[in-house]
């Protein structure tokens, strides 16, 4: 059985004082311990940050095995105030677990930090991933109850996390799906154009037109001509109101619901995104087409007015 490492929160103070927007600070210098299992019970009852992971047993059993056997390297414990002085544990849930299963105390790193907003908040809680990463979706969870505006929070987890991909995607020129950089700027692309998401939202009324790559055509085409888009957009959806079955939103509409690519890839994406915006050119500049192939395009096509 492999020792277990933890991975110093050093990096993460480094990392922090890069990015001077990052509000988050520590309130004292991170401190080496001996953790009791008294200090583990006060931590867990402060694990009460919103979308917090669910508790792995089977992990924090492992855990506390490798504790009762003396090979559970020191371990990282992060405590944060939130902005409304709630004191939660941001980090560490499963390892304060298995020193009150092992009934032992252990070797622990804990670094307590402040959080002047709520963005500061997730985007902290998005740096802890020493045991497990941090997906988007966990991020989102953890994001989504302190979004500054109370209707976000309403938003479907799937149609948050969609949306951030279809903005980061529209951020770039030309459109790409290659997304990088902090899974906290996911939440923050979000939460800075929270009504095109509500918009998206109220959109999107059915599986078919949830995909990342047609949400990024949905914008992208809001933006040329919003009053346009609601009408476009509203017949792909509900899949009722087409006048035959040559019309662009017809064609779109069978096309994600019968022929889209399935998966998660960029490529799928892209090749999403590109067909909506040709029949949506074609509705626009009124001229008819009979099909549109995604392998014969050279380039993203540009979305017209």
């Amino acid at each position: 059985m492999p020792v277990f490492r933890a991975r110093s929160f050093f990096q993460v103070l480094v990392n922090t004082q890069k990015n001077a927007h990052n509000m988050y600070k520590l309130t004292q210098a991170p401190i080496s311990q001996k953790l009791s299992v008294a200090e583990a019970k006060q931590f867990l009852e402060m694990n009460v940050f919103p979308g917090q992971r669910g508790l792995s047993t089977p992990k924090a059993r492992y855990y506390a095995d490798l504790l009762l056997q003396g090979r559970l390297r020191p371990v990282d414990v992060a405590l944060a105030t939130m902005p409304d002085g709630t004191r939660v544990l941001m980090n560490g849930q499963h390892v304060c677990t298995a020193c009150v299963m092992a009934g032992r105390e252990m070797s622990a790193v804990v670094t307590r930090w402040k959080c002047e907003t709520n963005r500061d908040a997730w985007e902290l809680y998005a740096t802890f991933d020493v045991h497990a990463s941090r997906t988007v979706g966990h991020v989102f969870q953890g994001a989504r109850g302190l979004l500054t505006r109370p209707e976000m929070r309403e938003v479907p987890l799937r149609i948050l996390q969609n949306a951030s991909g279809a903005l980061k995607a529209l951020s770039t020129n030309p459109v790409s799906f290659h997304f990088s950089g902090p899974k906290s700027d996911r939440v923050a692309v979000v939460e800075d154009n929270s009504a095109e998401v509500l918009w998206v939202n109220r959109m999107v009324t059915a599986e078919h037109v949830s995909r990342v790559g047609c949400i990024a055509a949905m914008l992208a085409t809001h933006r040329k001509n919003p009053a346009m888009a609601e009408d476009f957009w509203e017949k792909v959806a509900s899949g009722i109101g087409f006048k035959n079955k040559t019309e662009p939103q017809k064609r779109v509409h069978d096309f994600l619901s019968k022929d889209a690519p399935s998966g998660n890839s960029k490529q799928a994406h892209t090749c999403i995104y590109s067909i909506c915006v040709t029949w949506w050119n074609s509705w626009r500049l009124n001229e008819p087409r009979c099909t549109v192939k995604f392998a014969s395009m050279k380039e993203i096509p540009e979305v017209e007015s």
